[in-house]
C-alpha cells in the first residue's frame, strides 16, 4: 500500500508540471474517480449491484449548485466546504432510500435502484423551481468567503481542491477495509446467511455501506458542480449509473487503484477516444466483455497479477511461443479495428469522403482490394494465434 501512495503522489505532481490542459483533464479525472469510488464501495466490497447511483451524484450536484447560489447572495459558507455539505445531504437521501433498497441483495436490490433511478430521471423536469428545467442552474464558484486562500479562479486551485477530497476518500475507504464494518461488509457479500447467525444484521451492514457510498457519490456531484458551475437534470440520466458500473469493473472493483483507472478511462473515453473515432462505444463494449470473461479482476487486478509474476521470476524467461501469440493477437486486433473504422467510414461516405487516414496507412473504402487486404491481414494473424494456442495446449498435454 505504501508503494500505491508513493505512485499516487508522483501522479499528482505530473499535471502541475505540465499545466494548462493537463491540469483540467486531471481535475475531471479526479471527479470521475470519486464517483467510481462510491460504486466500488457498493459493488467491489459489498456486492451490491446498483443501477441508480446517478440519483446521488445528481442530488449532490444540485445541493452544491443551490449552496453556491446562496453563497452568492450572502450565505457565510466557504466555497471549499460546498462538496462536504453535498455529501452530508446525499448521505441523508441514501439513508432514506437505502432502507428500502438494501432489504435484500442481488437482483431485488438492482431492480429497486433501477426503478429509483428512472423515477428521479422522470421527476426532475417536472419541478423547474428545484431543478431548473432543461437549462438547469448555473453559479459562480469565485464568490463568497475564501477559506485558506482558495478563490477558485484558476484551474490549479480547482485541481488541488479535487485532489484533496479524492485523497481523503482514498484514505477513508482504505481504512474502512480494515475495520469491523469492512469485514462485516465482505461477509455480507460472501455469506449473508451465516453472518446473520454469528454477527450483525446483514441488512444493517448493507444499509450503512449504502449510506456511505451515497455520501461519496454526493461528494463527486458537489465537486462536479464546482468544476463545471452548471447542473442540469441530465445529471440524473440512468446512463450515468451504467457508466459507473462499466468503468469501475474495467478499472478493477476490488482495488482502490481500479477506481483511479476507471475514472481515467471514463474521462478519456468521452474526450480523447470520442474525438479519434466514432466507434468509441463499440470498442468500450468489446473491452468490457473481454475483461468480464477473461479477467474479472479488471485492469488493476491484471497489473497486480503481472507484478506478482515478475517478482517470482516468471517474466525473466520469455518464450518464442508467448511472444508469437502476443504479436499475433495484436495483429488480429489491429485488423479488426481497421475493419470497424472502414465500416464507420462507409456509413458517412457522403460527408467524410472515401479516404480513411490512419497513423501509418491511408485506405480507400471504395476499393474492394483494400477491403480484401485488411480481411486477409486479420485472418492470417488470427490463424497464427489459433495455431500457436493449439500447439501450446498439445505441449501441455504431452508434458
Amino acid at each position: 500500500m505504501r508503494r500505491f501512495w508513493f505512485a499516487w503522489l508522483v501522479l499528482l505532481a505530473i499535471p502541475v508540471g505540465f499545466g494548462g490542459h493537463s491540469v483540467s483533464l486531471w481535475t475531471h479525472i479526479g471527479v470521475a474517480t470519486v464517483a467510481c469510488l462510491s460504486y466500488q464501495l457498493l459493488w467491489g466490497q459489498g456486492g451490491m449491484l446498483s443501477f441508480g447511483q446517478a440519483v446521488y451524484t445528481g442530488a449532490g450536484a444540485y445541493v452544491a449548485i443551490h449552496l453556491m447560489r446562496g453563497i452568492a447572495q450572502g450565505w457565510p459558507i466557504p466555497m471549499v466546504l460546498v462538496p462536504l455539505f453535498a455529501a452530508l445531504a446525499t448521505a441523508g437521501l441514501a439513508w432514506v432510500l437505502g432502507g428500502i433498497s438494501t432489504r435484500r441483495s442481488g437482483a431485488p436490490l438492482a431492480m429497486i435502484t433501477l426503478g429509483l433511478g428512472e423515477l428521479a430521471w422522470a421527476l426532475a423536469p417536472l419541478f423547474p423551481a428545484v431543478f431548473g428545467g432543461e437549462a438547469g442552474f448555473s453559479a459562480d464558484r469565485t464568490t463568497g468567503p475564501h477559506a485558506l486562500g482558495w478563490s477558485g479562479q484558476t484551474p490549479l486551485q480547482m485541481y488541488v481542491l479535487v485532489m484533496v477530497y479524492l485523497c481523503i476518500c482514498l484514505w477513508a475507504l482504505h481504512r474502512l477495509r480494515q475495520t469491523p464494518l469492512g469485514l462485516y461488509l465482505r461477509a455480507a457479500r460472501e455469506q449473508s446467511s451465516r453472518l446473520a447467525h454469528i454477527g450483525p444484521d446483514p441488512h444493517r451492514v448493507r444499509w450503512t455501506a449504502f449510506v456511505m457510498a451515497g455520501a461519496v457519490a454526493g461528494l463527486a456531484g458537489g465537486l462536479s458542480a464546482l468544476v463545471f458551475e452548471i447542473v442540469t437534470p441530465e445529471a440524473f440520466n440512468p446512463v450515468r449509473s451504467g457508466e459507473l458500473l462499466v468503468f469501475t469493473v474495467l478499472g478493477g472493483s476490488r482495488h482502490l487503484a481500479g477506481a483511479v483507472l476507471g475514472g481515467a478511462l471514463m474521462v478519456l473515453t468521452h474526450t480523447t477516444l470520442a474525438q479519434w473515432t466514432p466507434a468509441s462505444g463499440l470498442y468500450l463494449g468489446v473491452l468490457f466483455m473481454v475483461l468480464v470473461m477473461q479477467a474479472p479482476q479488471g485492469l488493476a487486478g491484471l497489473v497486480v497479477q503481472h507484478v506478482g509474476q515478475w517478482r517470482e521470476g516468471f517474466w525473466v524467461r520469455p518464450t518464442v511461443g508467448a511472444a508469437l501469440r502476443l504479436g499475433a493477437a495484436w495483429g488480429a486486433v489491429v485488423g479488426l479495428g481497421v475493419l470497424v473504422e472502414m465500416a464507420y467510414q462507409h456509413q458517412s461516405l457522403s460527408t467524410s469522403g472515401p479516404l480513411l487516414n490512419l497513423p501509418f496507412l491511408s485506405l480507400d473504402i471504395t476499393q474492394s482490394l483494400h477491403w480484401a487486404g485488411v480481411v486477409a491481414w486479420t485472418l492470417v494473424w488470427a490463424g497464427v494465434w489459433e495455431l500457436s494456442r493449439r500447439r501450446r495446449l498439445q505441449t501441455r498435454q504431452q508434458s
